[in-house]
């Protein structure tokens, strides 16, 4: 029974659940029974973050939601940006 309470960051993990995810990291890794259960507890009981972290797997960061006339106004200003104004030139 996995129940994580987002505002305290605290989960609760049954003891089966526990060894299974602990055996879960075992098979992936390298890690022995009390370095597996010291690096979920490190991660919150999460498994495939410890399995990414053993890796060395960076967490992906979502790309940011831009709109159309974002992604054009930007390009505008880049090309217009490299054009030099006669005032900038002296």
């Amino acid at each position: 029974m996995d129940k994580e309470n987002k505002e305290s960051k605290i989960a609760f993990v049954s003891n089966e659940d526990l060894e299974e995810r602990i055996l879960l990291v075992m098979r992936q890794t390298d890690y022995t029974q009390e370095v597996a259960r010291e690096k979920l507890t490190a991660y919150n009981y999460d498994a495939i973050k410890c399995i990414r972290a053993y890796m060395g797997i960076a967490e992906k960061k979502a790309p940011t939601q831009t709109s159309l006339n974002q992604q054009i106004y930007r390009e505008l200003r880049t090309q217009l940006g490299s054009v030099a104004l006669p005032e900038q030139i002296q």
